[in-house]
């Protein structure tokens, strides 16, 4: 049981989220937006790292990208897929493999892409711009096939990693985390994931750390 201490913590924690929240993320209907960003969301290679690659891989990585910008995954899938064969000790390999996972993604072959995801977290935990989007993405999967244990299990393995957790999909895996715990009749335990959100996410996810702060004023 909380304390009441720190029942007064939380929520003077999140008496401050509500209003840098306020002050900056306008008038969105942050709901309804949230509801569709689960999916909706894209890790680029960045372009400082694109200007080191040397002129055969930047040539192979462009030719894949336009295939999976166009959304034709599948010839994308087989371009990543060639990218790494050709390239394995490129520095773009961690996000190429994320594409392969998301290119199965995308295709609608679930199973597959979380077996694909694995490959980033196996082979470049430590490359967390892509390894924290693969855990997500595994938890993702799970949650569209309907099996909500295990998606939750892998979100909740995001929010254990201090560095996973700063990533910007883990706002809406804490909010799917505190989510659950509220239907389990868990608030504190829910309150404390969203206040996370609301306080960790106010700039880098205005969105996420808005859905957070309306899920409090609703439980």
């Amino acid at each position: 049981m909380q304390t009441a201490s720190g029942t007064s913590k939380t929520w003077s924690v999140f008496a401050v989220a509500a209003l840098l929240i306020a002050a900056s993320a306008g008038s969105a209907p942050a709901q309804s937006y949230y509801r569709n960003y689960l999916d909706r969301w894209e890790i680029h290679y960045p372009d400082a790292d694109f200007k080191r690659l040397d002129t055969f891989e930047a040539h192979s990585l462009t030719k894949a990208d336009k295939a999976y910008n166009q959304k034709n995954y599948k010839q994308a899938h087989a371009l990543y897929q060639s990218f790494t064969l050709e390239f394995g000790k490129s520095k773009a390999v961690p996000f190429a493999l994320l594409r392969i996972g998301r290119c199965r993604h995308k295709l609608g072959k679930r199973h597959k892409a979380v077996d694909e995801y694995q490959e980033v977290l196996d082979y470049f935990p430590n490359r967390v711009r892509y390894a924290a989007a693969a855990l997500y993405s595994q938890g993702l999967c799970f949650w569209q096939n309907g099996e909500e244990a295990k998606a939750l299990a892998k979100w909740m393995e995001m929010a254990k990693d201090t560095e996973y957790a700063k990533h910007f999909l883990a706002a809406p895996a804490l909010n799917q985390l505190a989510t659950s715990l509220a239907k389990k009749g868990e608030a504190d335990k829910a309150a404390g994931y969203y206040a996370k959100v609301a306080v960790n996410f106010r700039s880098s996810n205005r969105n996420a750390a808005a859905h957070a702060m309306e899920n409090v004023i609703y439980h």
